[in-house]
């Protein structure tokens, strides 16, 4: 249990942006295949890569939270980001999130072959 006390300091970062990558991928191939019917696909590509995200930014958060700064006897080689990286990977996931949304919302506003 020391994964959720501590958190994946990268997992904000590498999880959204293959969630975003997926996405879009999945909505471009699927649009310009059936584009009359993948309006409940791309939706449903924009919840499920929306719930990845949110996972990262979640998996993020303890490493942000619990980040210590580095003593000042510390030897150089020893020095690990984990702090940095996890507040990146936490604002990423932000980012991230508020991408997929407006892919998802371009699904809602835009009809039929116009995507």
């Amino acid at each position: 249990m020391s994964i959720v006390r501590t958190g994946i300091s990268w997992a904000g970062l590498a999880l959204g942006a293959s969630a975003v990558a997926f996405n879009t991928e999945v909505g471009y191939s699927l649009v310009s295949a059936n584009c009359a019917e993948a309006r409940a696909i791309v939706l449903a590509t924009a919840m499920v890569s929306l719930g990845v995200v949110l996972i990262g930014g979640l998996l993020s958060a303890p490493a942000w939270l619990v980040r210590s700064a580095p003593d000042i006897d510390e030897p150089p080689e020893r020095a690990a980001p984990r702090g940095m990286i996890a507040g990146i990977g936490v604002l990423a996931a932000l980012l991230f999130s508020l991408i997929i949304v407006l892919q998802g919302a371009a699904a809602l506003i835009i009809q039929g072959c116009q995507r």
